[in-house]
């Protein structure tokens, strides 16, 4: 073989091998973005959703669109269900709970912007409780870096594979996100 064939191979089996990475990954979707393929026993337990919040769930927003977003920590996370139908204004509009364990003032802030300027938001609700840690002079990300999400790590990364690998390991395990 010469070398320019065996270059021009190489390069084929590199890119296919990131194509099948990429497909995999976006099939078993550990953190729970694309929602394009879910399989109970395969892919329904999403255990790595949970810790990636900030990864996926602005990108979600932009998405989604929801008429009704929940901002604030993990208070606001596990105590205020987008469900409910005080929420939902008995279930006429869509609900998305942004809140992010941990989150900061300024982090509670600048995703309440980025949700006024990008979304046709009619109900935005904060909750928090216990004293929300932060620095006031940071500076919020820009609304394209929120609203896009880093298809590099939910796609091609290692970290990606791995959760992809350990989302189908634990598909007996109890549910941890709705």
């Amino acid at each position: 073989m010469s070398t320019k064939g065996f270059s021009l191979a190489f390069i084929a089996l590199t890119l296919a091998i990131l194509a099948v990475v990429g497909l995999f990954n976006r099939i078993v979707d550990p953190y729970w973005y694309f929602r394009e393929v879910e399989i109970v026993g395969f892919n329904h337990v999403k255990p790595h959703a949970v810790g990636n919040e900030r990864l996926v769930k602005p990108a979600l927003v932009n998405k989604l669109s929801p008429e009704v977003v929940i901002l604030g920590n993990s208070v606001a996370e596990i105590g205020l269900p987008p469900t409910h139908r005080g929420v939902t204004n008995g279930g006429t509009l869509r609900a998305y709970n942004l809140a992010l364990p941990g989150a900061s003032w300024t982090e509670v802030y600048c995703l309440a912007m980025f949700v006024m300027r990008q979304t046709a938001v009619k109900r935005l609700i904060i909750g928090t409780a216990g004293e929300i840690l932060g620095d006031v002079t940071e500076a919020c990300p820009s609304d394209a870096s929120l609203g896009r999400p880093d298809y590099a790590k939910l796609l091609f990364s290692r970290t990606a594979m791995t959760a992809s690998r350990e989302t189908l390991q634990r598909q007996n395990s109890p549910e941890v996100m709705t």
